[in-house]
Order: C-alpha cells, then sequence, then structure tokens
C-alpha cells in the first residue's frame, strides 16, 4: 500500500478536487464583481459628481482601492490556500469564536445574494418578455432551480459553465460600449459631455464620499476567488495572476462604460437615470445584459 500523500495542502481522504486554473479564477471575479450595480451606480455617481472627469476620477479611485485590497488578500489566500475565504483568515487570526462568526454571516449573506439576483434576473426578462411579468416568482425559483442542477453535475462542469458566462457578459459590456460610440443615436452625441449637472449638493468632499461609497460597493466581488483556493491546481502561482488580471478587467470595463455612458448622455439625463441608455431600444438591450449577470456570478 503506498504511504499517504504529504503534501501540505492535499488531504489523503476526502481531499477537493484541485482542478482549476487561472482561467476560472479571472471568471469569478468577473462574474462576482460586475453585476447589474454597473448599470445603475453611473446614474447615481453622475448625480452626486455632475462633471465628467469627476466621474472618471472617482472610478479610478475605486478601482485603486480594490486593486490595494486584492494585493492583501492575494498574500492571505497563497498563505492559507483553504476552501471558506473570510472565515479561514478570521479563524487563523482571533480564533474559533470569531471564526464562526464571520462564517456564519458570510454563509446567510450567499443565499440572500442569490436570491436577489434571482429576483432581479427575473424582472429583467419580464421586461425583455412582458408575457412572463404574471410569473417573476416562478422564474426567479426556476433560475436557482437550474443554477443548482447544474453545479450539481460537477466541479469541472460548473467551472466551464462560469467561464463561458462570464465571457458572455465581458462581450456584450463591450458590445454595448463599442456601440455607444459606433452608432450613437441622432441629436444625443453632439455636446453630450458638454452639458453640465448641477454644482454638487452638500459640498464637493461629501458628494465624492458618496459617490465613492456607491463605487466601492459596485466593485464587491473582486475577492471571490480566494474561496476556490483549495480547488486550485496551483494556489500560490494561479491565485495572484487571476486576482490581478481579474480586478484589472472590472477596472477597464467600468471606466470604458462610463465613458460611454458620458459620450452619449447628457449629464442631466445620466444623473436621473436609474439604468442609464440613450434610448428605449437600448434600455432593452441594457435589460438583456442584466439578465445575463445572474448566470455569471454563482
Amino acid at each position: 500500500m503506498p504511504p499517504p500523500s504529504t503534501h501540505p495542502f492535499v488531504r489523503p481522504k476526502g481531499h477537493l478536487l484541485r482542478i482549476l486554473g487561472v482561467g476560472f479564477g479571472i471568471a469569478v471575479i468577473v462574474g462576482g464583481a460586475i453585476g447589474s450595480g454597473i448599470l445603475r451606480t453611473p446614474g447615481l455617481v453622475a448625480a452626486e459628481l455632475g462633471g465628467p472627469r469627476l466621474i472618471i476620477a472617482v472610478w479610478l479611485v475605486g478601482g485603486i482601492y480594490a486593486f490595494c485590497c486584492t494585493l492583501s488578500v492575494i498574500e492571505l489566500g497563497t498563505m492559507l490556500p483553504r476552501a471558506g475565504g473570510w472565515y479561514v483568515y478570521s479563524r487563523r487570526a482571533f480564533g474559533d469564536y470569531a471564526g464562526f462568526l464571520v462564517g456564519c454571516i458570510d454563509w446567510i449573506a450567499q443565499p440572500v445574494a442569490i436570491a436577489y439576483l434571482a429576483v432581479a434576473f427575473a424582472d429583467f426578462t419580464a421586461e425583455l418578455q412582458p408575457s412572463l411579468h404574471g410569473y417573476v416568482k416562478l422564474v426567479s425559483v426556476a433560475s436557482v432551480v437550474v443554477l443548482s442542477l447544474l453545479n450539481w453535475l460537477g466541479l469541472r462542469t460548473g467551472s466551464r459553465i462560469q467561464e463561458l458566462t462570464s465571457l458572455i457578459k465581458a462581450l456584450a459590456l463591450i458590445a454595448f460600449v463599442v456601440a455607444c460610440f459606433v452608432i450613437s443615436p441622432h441629436g444625443v452625441r453632439d455636446g453630450a459631455l458638454a452639458v453640465s449637472h448641477a454644482a454638487p449638493r452638500g459640498g464637493l468632499l461629501l458628494s465624492v464620499l458618496l459617490a465613492l461609497q456607491a463605487v466601492v460597493v459596485t466593485y464587491d466581488g473582486w475577492y471571490f476567488a480566494i474561496y476556490f483556493t483549495e480547488e486550485d491546481n496551483d494556489p500560490a502561482r494561479n491565485l495572484p495572476r487571476s486576482s490581478i488580471v481579474g480586478v484589472l478587467a472590472c477596472i477597464a470595463v467600468y471606466v470604458l462604460l462610463n465613458t460611454a455612458l458620458l459620450h452619449v448622455l447628457p449629464m442631466n439625463k445620466l444623473a436621473g437615470s436609474e439604468v442609464p441608455a440613450p434610448t428605449q431600444r437600448w434600455g432593452s438591450l441594457v435589460a438583456a445584459v442584466n439578465s445575463s449577470f445572474w448566470f455569471s456570478r454563482w
């Protein structure tokens, strides 16, 4: 009988499969961070700041904040490559009781987020298909069941679905950005950036802080790769690469999308929009992109 494995990160019995790589890490960060918030937050930020330069600056500052946080988490993830995310680090730093509390809160937050995203997916689907307006609850439950079954098929299948849907999401947003610059609606492109919104309410500092709060929440999800380090085939090598590339991809998408919206929408229209879009038809396109976010987050 061969001796049990002495590798520090592989359990001889009942261990998790180590089959994930850099591609999955990037996909789970992009899928987790880029959600429906990026299509809702630009209007809130524009309402607070009222100027294109300030808006882009705040999105860049939020991205730098997420990037710095990522560097810290990379160190923790490579030192403790175990499944559990924040639970693992809290337990190691503060003991079992603190780890238990953090683990429970994190566990409760995940089903709540799943439920929220399922309802959002059903709402946007109903906007695209009006006949489903009376079946929002059914569509929400069905989406959770379908994703649960897909993940039940196995880690390899789930990882491939995550990579595919995150790629579709990124391509959809890039297509939206290109459309904003190439086929701008008539009468909107000219002078869009020249229209200035009212001065920031409550002073510039307060407006910047409120805008940053919304932006930081929109970047939330930059740490999702840490939950899968025990299933990574080489976490010490893959986690830094996937985390850095994933966060930089999110920053690029967010800045490009805001630049595109500023290009086609006057400031007053952008600031007053819950989901900014140049026309009603483009609004339907935005809703379609939003509906795809649900599949690539979980």
